[in-house]
C-alpha cells in the first residue's frame, strides 16, 4: 500500500524535509536592506509553605505556559546548533501548523505533540484564540491610522501601511474521503480554508496561495521537483508582518560589527534616541524597540535563558539607540523542524503504522515532512516579514546609549494591550552572528 502523507505548510521562515536531514540552506545579509524592515516566513508541516508543598506541584519549566514560552529558545537554540550564519524563524507559524495537525491527532501521536508544545491542550487552544485577537487588533488599529492618516497625512513621517495577516489551509487530495465533520470544526479556530488538490497542479497551487498570502514575499514554498506522489493532505500557515518603529529612526552610517567568532567586520546602522526597555545582567543583555502597534523587536547579547521572565523585569528609559541593519532569509528544508519536535519527544507522529491522526480521516496518515521559509527585513523605516509554516536582582544604572554592535539574538514579539490579546507571543526570531 502506498504510504500517505499530511503536508504542513507554515509561511515565514523555514523550509524543512524530513527524508534527507543535512545542514539548513540558510542566507543571511545584514549589509543592505530595503526601505522598510521585512520578514518572511512559511512553515511546512508534512502530516500522515515551600518545603510541605513542593512536591504537590509541578517543576517551574514544566508548567504548560513555561514549555510554550521555552519552544521559542529551544527552536532558536535547536536551529543555531545546525548553521554557522544569520537566520530567521517562526515559532508562532510552526505552532499554528502543528495547531492543526494536533486538532487531527489521537491517542500517543496526540499526547506526544501536546507534550512537546504545550502540556495542556486548554492552554495552548487559549494562546492561539489570544492571538487571533491580537491580530484583529492589530488590524483595527492599523485601519484607524491610515483613515487618520488620510485627514492629517502631516502628523505621519511615514505613510502607514502596517498590516498583520495569519492564514491556514488544510488540502485534501480529491480522491480521498471527505475530512470528519468534528476536524472541520476544529479547524474553524483557525480560519482554516478546506480545500481539495490534485496531484498534478498541487505544486504551483500552494505555491500561489502563498504568495497571496505572504504580500508576494514568498513566492515559492514547494519546488518544482517536490514528491506528490503520495501527498494525502497538506496543512499551509502563512504569515505576513509589517509595521514601522514608534519612533523616528536615521541612518547613521557604517560601523564596526564584532561576529559570533570575534572578527570585526562593517555594517550599515541606524540610530534614534527614544523611550524602550532594557535588562541587564551577568548572563544578558536585552534591548526591547517598540513598534506602533504593540509589538516590539527584544535584540539580546548573550544568553536567552529566561527570555520572557527577563522581559517582565525591563525598565524603560530614555536611549539613543544603535542598531545594525537586517536582511536575511532562511530555508529549513532537509528535516530540521522534524529533527526538533523528535528532540522534544515526538516520535509515533512520523511512524506509518503507529501514527494516529483518526480525529482527521480513516485514512492512515503520517507526518513526512515539515517545511519553513522565512526572510525578514529591518531598517530605518520598520520590520517586514513573512513565514509559512525567543536573574538577576541586582540594581543598576540605566545606560544612556546602547550600540547592538556583536552578535546576538533578536525577537519579534507582541506586547501588552487594552483587550485580552496574548502578550510576548514571538512571531519571528533569530541570530545575527557574522
Amino acid at each position: 500500500m502506498k504510504k500517505l502523507l499530511i503536508l504542513v505548510l507554515c509561511v515565514l521562515l523555514l523550509l524543512s524535509s524530513c527524508m534527507n536531514a543535512t545542514e539548513p540552506a540558510v542566507t543571511g545579509k545584514v549589509e543592505t536592506a530595503p526601505e522598510k524592515e521585512e520578514t518572511v516566513t512559511e512553515t511546512v508541516v508534512i502530516t500522515e509553605t515551600e518545603a510541605e508543598t513542593e512536591a504537590e506541584t509541578q517543576p517551574d519549566t514544566a508548567k504548560p505556559e513555561n514549555v510554550l514560552a521555552n519552544f521559542d529558545t529551544d527552536l532558536l537554540d535547536f536551529v543555531s546548533s545546525g548553521t554557522a550564519g544569520n537566520f530567521v524563524v517562526s515559532p508562532i507559524s510552526l505552532k499554528y501548523a502543528l495547531g492543526l495537525s494536533l486538532a487531527g491527532a489521537d491517542g500517543k501521536t496526540k499526547e506526544q505533540i501536546l507534550n512537546a508544545v504545550c502540556p495542556d491542550e486548554a492552554v495552548f487552544e487559549d494562546y492561539i484564540k489570544k492571538f487571533n485577537r491580537f491580530v484583529e487588533y492589530f488590524e483595527h488599529e492599523s485601519e484607524l491610522m491610515k483613515e487618520d492618516y488620510r485627514d492629517n497625512p502631516s502628523k505621519y513621517p511615514l505613510s502607514p501601511d502596517d498590516s498583520l495577516k495569519v492564514a491556514d489551509s488544510v488540502w485534501r487530495r480529491q480522491d480521498l474521503p471527505e475530512l470528519k465533520d468534528g476536524y472541520r470544526l476544529a479547524s474553524e479556530m483557525y480560519g482554516a480554508e478546506l480545500k481539495e488538490f490534485d496531484r498534478q497542479t498541487v505544486i504551483s497551487d500552494v505555491n500561489e496561495w502563498v504568495r497571496r498570502n505572504t504580500c508576494n514575499m514568498i513566492k515559492r514554498t514547494l519546488p518544482d521537483s517536490y514528491d506528490v506522489e503520495d501527498l494525502a493532505v497538506l496543512i499551509v500557515n502563512a504569515l505576513y508582518f509589517k509595521d514601522a518603529w514608534a519612533s523616528v529612526f536615521e541612518v547613521y552610517g557604517e560601523d564596526d560589527f564584532t561576529t559570533k567568532d570575534g572578527d570585526v567586520v562593517k555594517k550599515e546602522y541606524i540610530k534614534c534616541k527614544l523611550r524602550c526597555g532594557y535588562y541587564k545582567d551577568e548572563k544578558t543583555q536585552i534591548l526591547d524597540v517598540p513598534m506602533r502597534h504593540s509589538v516590539s523587536v527584544a535584540f539580546v547579547i548573550g544568553s536567552t535563558d529566561d527570555l520572557h521572565k527577563n522581559l517582565e523585569k525591563m525598565s524603560r528609559s530614555d536611549i539613543t539607540v544603535y542598531l545594525p541593519k537586517i536582511d536575511v532569509e532562511t530555508s529549513l528544508t532537509h528535516g530540521e523542524l522534524c529533527d526538533f519536535l523528535k528532540e522534544r519527544g515526538v516520535t509515533d507522529a512520523f511512524v506509518k503504522g503507529s501514527a494516529d491522526f483518526s480525529r482527521m480521516s480513516d485514512t492512515q496518515l503520517y507526518i513526512s515532512d515539515i517545511i519553513q521559509k522565512a526572510k525578514l527585513s529591518l531598517d530605518e523605516n520598520g520590520v517586514e516579514a513573512s513565514a509559512a509554516t525567543v536573574i538577576a536582582n541586582d540594581t543598576y544604572a540605566l545606560p544612556s546609549v546602547v550600540k547592538i554592535n556583536r552578535a546576538f539574538s533578536f525577537f519579534i514579539h507582541t506586547t501588552e494591550t487594552k483587550e485580552d490579546t496574548g502578550k510576548n507571543v514571538v512571531l519571528f526570531e533569530g541570530m545575527i552572528v557574522k
